[in-house]
């Protein structure tokens, strides 16, 4: 890094960073999450800063690797569901006792946000971090199955390894993900907003529903989600904006 920012002679410096982090490190075109992050802070501390995919690679690795979802399910207003991190660190020990104390908290902050009583199973979805297209994404209901999938996910020759157990309030009848893009336009000098409806797909070998890469157009939300309502549409926009 030393070395490029000597090299780097322009006006204005940055890194550009077209690589796939990954834990399970399976699959052409994935590096090893660690490595990734290792060279992208030496860079920034060398004075090359990340320009994309992110604005900093501690945002980025919070953004792309979940690790804000734990955290901000404890804030009511945020609107994320109870969530509890995992890591492999926890598991030294044993995996038993782990995955219980995770069970726990989860099942606790699920009572304490009015979703559910105590002593309800909870079924949720276990992902990993950079989790790219559900490659370390799976689901679970109740203690048990989460430790044997827990064991499957987590590795513990990486200290590293993490995943994030979700609680599903609603995982039936999915038909689309609305969402809201913002972003900043320096030449308006104003942020923009937009909203896009993503298509949900049910995939071979998977055992959840998953969010595609494919958009509805507004029409054609309104026709397939909305079946012509309006008045749900613009509600279901409304809530989301709120959030």
């Amino acid at each position: 890094p030393v070395w490029a920012a000597q090299q780097l002679r322009g006006r204005h410096r940055c890194c550009t960073v077209h690589l796939w982090p990954t834990q399970s490190n399976t699959g052409d075109g994935y590096v090893p999450e660690d490595v990734v992050f290792r060279c992208l802070e030496r860079l920034e501390q060398a004075g090359i800063p990340l320009r994309h995919p992110s604005h900093s690679s501690m945002l980025y690795r919070q953004l792309c690797g979940k690790t804000w979802i734990p955290a901000m399910s404890r804030n009511p207003l945020a609107g994320v569901p109870p969530s509890v991190r995992l890591m492999s660190g926890d598991c030294r020990s044993g995996y038993g006792a782990a995955v219980a104390r995770a069970y726990r908290v989860l099942s606790d902050s699920i009572v304490d946000a009015g979703m559910g009583n105590a002593g309800d199973p909870v079924e949720g979805v276990m992902k990993a971090g950079f989790s790219w297209m559900g490659q370390d994404v799976t689901c679970f209901a109740g203690q048990q199955q989460l430790d044997e999938k827990a064991r499957k996910m987590l590795k513990l020759d990486s200290l590293d390894a993490t995943v994030q157990c979700i609680y599903l309030q609603h995982k039936v009848n999915k038909l689309v993900e609305l969402r809201r893009i913002c972003f900043y336009d320096r030449v308006s000098d104003q942020y923009q907003i937009h909203t896009r409806y993503m298509v949900v797909e049910q995939r071979r070998n998977w055992d959840f529903e998953m969010t595609s890469a494919k958009t509805y157009t507004e029409a054609e939300a309104l026709e397939h989600v909305f079946k012509g309502n309006t008045g749900a549409k613009a509600d279901a926009e409304r809530q989301a904006a709120e959030l």
